[in-house]
């Protein structure tokens, strides 16, 4: 078990009940839950971190043993093209978004994560910092997949504002013009003057909470790389990148587009494509049995199944033309000797290959879809099923990703008949420090609850004793009433009767509760101030704020001691 102190006095690792190795036996289906870590702050790491670099040791070990042919190459070739074209495309981005040239650094492993080019919550940004420890206790390199071939329409940050919690209000912060979804390699800052000023108006908000936000650390970065480039992807990495390096963090940065573009990957997506029929069948098996060990009754989650139409099959990729806003489905359709590609509408490509063929000359024609414009991109599903087979060592998930995986595992068990390398499961909560929460007793809903009910239908209760005739003989009206309900199943059942005094009663109660206003309404304010209280306790422990808002001297000290920096 990680303890505490060895993250940091105030970081909690939460115990691992459950290990994510895969094992032949562990692809029979069982339900494995995650949660997200309550306490702040806290560390949710499955399996521990103190094991994690054993697991990158295990992964090595499985892998180096596995060989079979993907149409003409070899696993292992696969592999090590796929691991040194990956590292140098990423040592060449980074050192873009960086400002200075990357060398070439020996490694024994690859340590992978990723997520959109977000400006996204701490719990997600933690996996950037146990990728890099793992590193350094594996002697390899950390690698961030920036998932830039999801779509994206938001340009706001949602900040608290007030400076009080009786005040507490949020404000919506743009750092760019708004914009319908488009996907993120293809987004560009639109308004340059609401980008520079984005984290001036950021800390003017939290400055009101006493808070310098970290957000200054990093947006001269951001400014200087949308000067450059203009993608919005790459500003919002370098922001996020620089405060990285501030902290001691020397991680590489790629994006999925990138990924895509090497031969490594399109050999793997020929290979898949050829055998498509195979691989639809079993995916679809594997989302059905998911869906139920899990009880899941959407047909969308946690994803839709692949579809076939007048002999189309559905494959797992996206494909649009630069400058669209709408990413389209690939659909398959082999001939005897070329397999066609559409995307639902028009076919894009024609690719020389069948089952039996070598994927060189397919490959060659899927490189030269980039040179027309045409994006051809994984999907969620391929991302992982390549990254944890063809180049990384160890895949680190949040939450979500690691439920989804569930899936991935059976999928490469089954298809490519390996046991799947293990991966790791890390989140994290840490509260936004803007303002301390209301005590609330856990029970003070359910007495004002209760007290409101009696008001409603058992006024009597809570009038004071010295009454008023008319409340007297009301209340003796009602226990004369309620006793002859109680015995009406001695004499004969007469349904008009019973109506006749269930109407008698609910009119006694309408005049009841005219002497109890006063006491109704302080009940209702009470449980209307209740309710705004338990709002705002929601709002200030939430886990979900932006990671630019908070003050470094919170952050900085949680994430370095994931990092094994403190």
């Amino acid at each position: 078990m990680e303890s505490a102190n060895s993250l940091n006095a105030e970081a909690l690792a939460v115990p691992a009940a459950e290990s994510m190795v895969p094992s032949a036996e562990s692809m029979s289906w069982k339900r494995i839950r995650l949660s997200v870590p309550k306490a702040s702050p806290s560390l949710f790491a499955r399996p521990e971190l103190s094991a994690a670099a054993e697991l990158v040791r295990s992964n090595i070990d499985r892998l180096s043993g596995v060989e079979f042919d993907l149409q003409g190459r070899s696993f292992q070739r696969l592999r090590l093209e796929a691991r040194w074209t990956v590292v140098n495309a990423a040592q060449d981005y980074t050192g873009r978004i960086r400002g200075e040239t990357i060398d070439d650094v020996s490694f024994d492993s690859l340590i992978v994560a990723g997520h959109q080019p977000a400006l996204f919550h701490t719990g997600v940004w933690a996996k950037n910092f146990a990728i890099s420890r793992l590193a350094k206790e594996t002697n390899g390199r950390a690698l961030n997949l920036i998932v830039d071939n999801d779509t994206h329409s938001n340009t706001r940050v949602r900040v608290p504002a007030g400076g009080s919690r009786d005040r507490l209000h949020f404000e919506s912060v743009d750092f760019d013009a708004d914009r319908a979804a488009v996907p993120w390699e293809d987004s560009l800052v639109v308004d340059s003057e609401r980008f520079d000023t984005f984290a001036e108006r950021i800390t003017r908000t939290m400055r009101a909470w006493n808070i310098e936000p970290i957000v200054n650390q990093g947006w001269q970065a951001a400014r200087r790389v949308a000067g450059e480039t203009r993608h919005l992807r790459d500003a919002l990495t370098a922001a996020r990148y620089s405060i990285e390096q501030q902290w001691g963090i020397d991680n590489l940065e790629l994006p999925i587009s990138h990924v895509c573009r090497q031969e490594s990957f399109l050999w793997f997506a020929a290979h898949l494509l050829v055998n498509l029929p195979r691989f639809q069948a079993i995916h679809n098996e594997v989302l059905d049995e998911y869906r139920i060990v899990n009880r899941v009754r959407s047909q969308t989650h946690p994803v839709p199944a692949l579809s076939q139409t007048d002999g189309w099959l559905e494959a797992p990729f996206w494909v649009w033309n630069a400058g669209d806003a709408q990413r389209r489905r690939v659909f398959a359709r082999q001939s005897e000797k070329t397999l066609h590609l559409s995307d639902g509408k028009d076919e894009f490509c024609v690719l020389p290959i069948t089952p039996e063929m070598d994927a060189c000359c397919a490959v060659e024609a899927m490189m030269a879809l980039e040179q027309h414009g045409i994006r051809f991109r994984t999907r969620a599903l391929t991302t992982t099923l390549f990254s944890r087979l063809l180049f990384a060592d160890l895949f680190i998930h949040g939450i979500g990703g690691a439920k989804y995986d569930e899936m991935s595992d059976r999928i490469i068990h089954r298809f490519y008949g390996l046991v799947p390398p293990g991966f790791q499961v890390i989140s994290a909560t840490i509260h936004l420090p803007f303002a301390e929460p209301f005590d609330i007793a856990t029970d003070t809903g359910d007495q004002l609850t209760r007290k409101q009910r009696d008001l409603r239908y058992n006024s009597q209760r809570v009038l004071e004793n010295a009454q008023p005739p008319v409340v007297e003989s009301l209340v003796s009206e009602k226990k004369r009433l309620i006793q002859a309900e109680q015995t009406k199943f001695d004499g004969p059942d007469d349904h008009s009767v019973n109506y006749d005094r269930f109407l008698e009663l609910r009119q006694i109660n309408l005049e009841l509760q005219k002497h109890t206003v006063n006491q109704q309404r302080a009940v209702a304010e009470s449980l209307s101030e209740l309710k705004q209280m338990q709002t705002a306790n929601a709002a200030i422990q939430s886990r979900e704020y932006s990671f630019c808002l908070y003050p470094e001297q919170q952050l900085r000290p949680f994430l370095t001691s994931v990092a094994g920096l403190s």
